[in-house]
């Protein structure tokens, strides 16, 4: 059975990873409930405490690591759900809480499955239409890279590209089915951070546009999502 809790939380990133099977063997000697998540630099483990934390520190060094623990920003990642199942803990995303995001960034009506064009895009190109989507999955991928389970994130990715299919329809006074069919000749299939690959658009990508690119997705990769214009009023 799945429950609610409210229990300090501990985050421990290590981006040696020659280090990570000692670390491991830490946390199971002592039995503390843990989460591990992986990103492409480094390896976290989000736990919580059924002793003292010096007490942690001093497995670690036993084991030959030196544990840099900090807590976990309740603040920062409001959103989050705590939870535990059997003798494990779990972070995942309140069910209304897509429901939120879909109404937020006026993908339509999530809880009846009913998405809708957003009106202010249409003057815009259709490149720009599927970046501004995309920016915005990212970010939302990476303030909850924290979940357990990503199938939230799947779900609210699917949802926004079936608010892109209306916008692009809305745009093109298409029908839905010939709006996909217009973003799949484009190479526009998906938008998912995880699945996504430039488009080919049949004409040389110039250097000018990659590194435009490559800043916008570093800044959003590397500064706190919340300073961002998307993030800002994300939650309630």
């Amino acid at each position: 059975m799945t429950s609610q809790i409210d229990t300090p939380l501990w985050i421990l990133s290590l981006s040696d990873h020659a280090k990570i099977a000692s670390v491991i063997d830490c946390f199971t000697r002592l039995e503390l409930p843990y989460i591990e998540v992986r990103d492409t630099k480094n390896y976290h483990i989000i736990f919580t405490l059924n002793c003292s934390l010096s007490k942690v520190k001093r497995e670690g060094l036993i084991q030959g690591v030196e544990l840099k623990v900090t807590r976990f920003n309740k603040l920062i990642y409001k959103g989050y759900q705590l939870s535990r199942q059997n003798q494990s803990i779990m972070l995942t995303m309140p069910p209304a809480q897509l429901t939120y995001l879909a109404h937020y960034f006026k993908y339509g009506v999530y809880n009846h499955h009913r998405p809708e064009s957003r009106g202010n895009l249409v003057y815009q190109s259709i490149e720009c239409i599927y970046n501004r989507y995309r920016e915005e999955l990212m970010a939302i991928y990476d303030y909850y890279r924290y979940l357990t389970d990503k199938k939230a994130l799947a779900k609210i990715a699917y949802f926004a590209y079936e608010s892109l299919v209306c916008t692009v329809a809305h745009k093109y006074r298409l029908t839905k089915k010939c709006a996909r069919l217009k973003l799949n000749s484009r190479g526009f299939h998906s938008i998912s951070p995880l699945t996504y690959r430039l488009p080919h658009t049949g004409e040389p990508y110039t250097l000018k546009g990659v590194r435009t690119v490559l800043r916008e997705v570093y800044s959003l990769l590397t500064t706190d999502p919340t300073t961002h214009h998307h993030l800002k009023k994300i939650f309630k």
